[in-house]
Order: structure tokens, then C-alpha cells, then sequence
């Protein structure tokens, strides 16, 4: 995730990130580094995404779809909000 930092995002306001790495392992070692130097920052569980399809393994991170599955490219999605 690089240098993001949470200053542009509102208190309460949740933000996504969308990797096509395939890795669900790198994903959730990436967005839990991101929580480790991000205080304010926390996940928004993936059961309780609004409208989201029945796709895609969650896990405590995120939900990693896999190449091919529902017609779609592999990709790992998670939901962040500013405490």
C-alpha cells in the first residue's frame, strides 16, 4: 500500500483497496502491515459489506476472489475506516 496515510479520509468514512495479486497470504500480510502503522485505522469485516455478492473467501482482513471464480479475474478486496 505504500506511503498512504489516513488524512484525506474523514472519521467514519471507509476507504477499499483492490489488489490482482493472487496471493491471499501477501494481501493479508499487506493490509496488516498497513494496520500495524496506521493507528486510526481498522478493517470493516467482509460479511458486512452492503450489497456485496456471495463470492470469495473472507478472511480477517478482507475477501480474496480466485481467477476464474464468478467469471471474474483474481483479486483481493478490503474495506478500511477511519477510527
Amino acid at each position: 500500500m505504500g506511503n498512504v496515510t489516513t488524512d484525506a479520509v474523514r472519521t467514519g468514512d471507509a476507504v477499499s483497496n483492490v489488489s490482482d495479486g493472487k496471493s491471499s497470504s501477501y494481501n493479508r500480510d499487506l493490509i496488516a502491515a498497513f494496520l500495524r502503522s496506521t493507528p486510526d485505522a481498522a478493517t470493516v469485516p467482509a460479511d458486512s459489506w452492503p450489497g456485496w455478492p456471495d463470492i470469495g473467501e473472507a478472511d480477517d482482513f478482507g475477501r480474496q476472489i480466485l481467477p476464474g471464480e464468478a467469471g471474474a479475474d483474481g483479486f483481493y478486496y478490503a474495506a478500511l475506516t477511519k477510527q
